[in-house]
């Protein structure tokens, strides 16, 4: 069975993501490194049509990339374990 998630997780950032415009999945984790978390925003920034096969591409990619980049730009330091047994604090 074909399982899409596991595709635009290994295929090549020149996958094409959206076949009327060629958006590629490259485009697409552009967008949403740079913050997009909706199809909307994507296409804010990525020329993409809105059959169904482009969003849920997309949407599969967000699903997979956005909370991974969103931890990735969080940042704020220690998130609570700097000091417990066993980790090293920051200096």
């Amino acid at each position: 069975m074909f399982n899409i998630e596991n595709y635009l997780r290994s295929c090549p950032a020149e996958q094409v993501i959206c076949v009327e415009t060629g958006a590629t999945k490259k485009m697409v984790l552009a967008a949403i490194t740079g913050g997009a978390k909706t199809f909307a925003e994507v296409a804010k920034s990525v020329e993409l049509m809105r059959d169904g096969d482009t969003v849920r591409n997309v949407e599969t990619l967000l699903k997979i990339y956005a909370p991974v980049f969103g931890l990735m730009s969080a940042g704020g330091g220690c998130h609570g374990h700097c000091g417990q047994k066993g980790q090293t604090e920051k200096v």
